[in-house]
């Protein structure tokens, strides 16, 4: 969704068809404000500065002169034909696209036109938003590299440490900070504190001590890895809450928790609500209709229960993690916010006073949704056979090695005659009988894990059914795997070897091997009997 339209005007100049199918207005894209004219409809008069910016196509030289004449700032000029015909003006035009090119592929260059000046503008918008929106913060803001270069930083940042913007950026801790470089550095001052935030997904907060010109300077952190679009690591945001001054905490903490970007809040010691932000607000009403109702009463402070909302609408995801340096505990979340699951990592922070007292408690809540999802399809690409989908050999010789000393049965599975079917019909036919041969597996032993070994080999690890059932389910499998395969008249089936495991073998190889031999007895019957 555009935040600002893009306003801009294009006109068309050109003595024939040159665009298939002709422009439209129906090619401006969501957040393009525009108008479509032709040449005839005011010529030059275009020119004039009105506050938009001009898209001007022609195949006129003699009008793309004037128009480069005319010295309009926000103005794009392409002609359509051989560069010699404005070699006189070159310089002052933004390109020439080649007469010769298809009308279609004129209209694909023009289409890329309007999204680069779309992007152009937005940008601009954006760089100007974030400009003012990290001066604006009365905290200290910055970036780092993830080598611990500071990339960006605010104002503040740079009045604390009183230095210049270009004194900053590009600087690492000990040059910014006016700290002596340790004869033993093996990396970068607060690397600690960054490779935490770095290595557990979730937001660092702590307190720090630092020197400056004006004197010593007591700071609460936060620090958060930046992830981009692959879920690659490119640095660490930080904000830092000068806790210098008590008298004037009350007014700078309201301001800091509702500028912090993320969700946040913060509980008296019986964990009553004193301080929320604008983003913890909208994951408690995001979360079901009544919060949704109570987060909108000018009373939301005083009648919400932190304690029974965690218990009616977040899930607890594995383990909570205590922290006895920092006081603190940190569990990960499945909330549905706004009818979507998310994942928070929720960070329960003591505050202590002057006597190491515990009064109250900082909430910092983390979305990690998209860290989660990365996560599992990287997991799901290194488990499971690109195919069919089952399990890969790799987890299977891993769940294999857990397991040993539970009872399963084993079911090491191989196809009859494949070799035959994939000479005759060749292997698209073969993997399409794989596919085939995988979903009859899922069925027929719904809760059971499904592997596929590598070739056309497959085992099944199955802890429900008794010896009795097995071979039932085993039974009905082989005749609906013959089924499928009848029609390639390559007299394909499926030969399977049961193996009892009653948790007292200790060597993973002797349980294949016995799988294997298993089947092979199968096989060998099945070749004897003709099948």
């Amino acid at each position: 969704m555009a935040m600002v339209d893009f306003n801009l005007v294009v006109v068309t100049d050109t003595s024939e068809e040159r665009f298939s199918p002709a422009l439209s207005a129906d090619d401006f894209g969501e957040g393009i404000s525009a108008r479509l004219l032709a040449w005839e409809d005011g010529g030059a008069s275009f020119f004039k500065d009105e506050g938009e910016v001009l898209l001007f196509l022609s195949d006129n030289a003699d009008h793309v002169r004037e128009a480069a004449a005319a010295g309009r700032q926000r103005r794009h000029i392409i002609f359509i034909g051989e560069e010699e015909a404005v070699s006189d003006c070159i310089d002052r035009i933004d390109d020439v696209w080649l007469s010769s090119a298809s009308p279609a592929l004129l209209k694909k260059r023009y289409l890329l036109e309007l999204t680069s000046l779309k992007n152009r503008f937005n940008a601009v918008f954006y760089e100007q938003v974030w400009d003012v929106t990290i001066n604006t913060i009365p905290d200290l803001l910055w970036f780092k590299r993830d080598d611990g270069i500071y990339s960006m930083v605010n104002d503040v940042f740079c009045e604390v440490v009183h230095k210049d913007m270009d004194e900053v950026v590009g600087k690492d801790h000990f040059a910014v900070w006016d700290v002596p470089l340790p004869e033993e550095s093996g990396g970068y001052a607060c690397e600690e504190s960054d490779r935490i935030a770095i290595d557990t997904g979730q937001t660092y907060v702590g307190e720090e001590t630092v020197m400056t010109k004006t004197g010593m300077k007591q700071l609460v952190t936060y620090k958060t890895a930046l992830y981009d679009t692959l879920g690659n690591l490119f640095g660490t945001i930080g904000v830092a809450h000068d806790l210098t001054n008590l008298k004037s905490l009350g007014i700078e903490l309201s301001i800091m928790v509702e500028n912090m970007p993320f969700p946040m809040a913060i509980f008296s010691l019986e964990k009553r609500l004193v301080l929320l932000n604008t983003y913890f607000r909208r994951v408690v009403a995001g979360s079901g209709i009544t919060y949704q109702k109570a987060a909108a009463n000018e009373d939301f402070a005083d009648s919400f229960d932190y304690t029974e909302w965690k218990r009616a609408v977040a899930a607890p995801q594995g383990k909570e993690q205590i922290n006895d340096t920092n006081h603190s505990v940190t569990q990960e979340y499945q909330i549905r916010v706004n009818g979507r699951i998310k994942r928070f990592l929720l960070m329960e922070l003591e505050i202590r006073d002057f006597f190491d007292n515990c009064s109250g408690y900082i909430c910092v809540m983390q979305d990690i949704t998209f860290q989660r999802t990365y996560e599992r399809s990287i997991l799901k690409a290194a488990n499971t056979d690109v195919l069919t989908g089952l399990y890969n050999r790799r987890y299977f010789y891993d769940y294999l090695t857990q397991n040993l000393k539970k009872e399963f049965f084993l079911l090491y599975i191989d196809l009859d005659r494949f070799k035959v079917l994939n000479d005759t019909y060749g292997h698209n036919i073969g993997d399409r009988v794989l596919e085939i041969l995988s979903g009859q597996l899922r069925r027929h032993f719904p809760n059971a894990l499904t592997a596929r070994l590598g070739g056309d080999e497959f085992a099944v690890i199955d802890e429900v059914h008794s010896e009795a059932e097995i071979d039932e389910h085993v039974a009905a499998f082989e005749k609906a795997a013959k089924k499928s395969f009848s029609i390639y008249e390559c007299g394909t089936g499926v030969s399977v070897g049961i193996v009892y495991n009653d948790g007292t073998h200790d060597k993973l190889d002797e349980l294949i091997h016995m799988g294997d031999a298993k089947m092979y007895e199968v096989k060998k019957q099945h070749h004897n009997a003709g099948v």
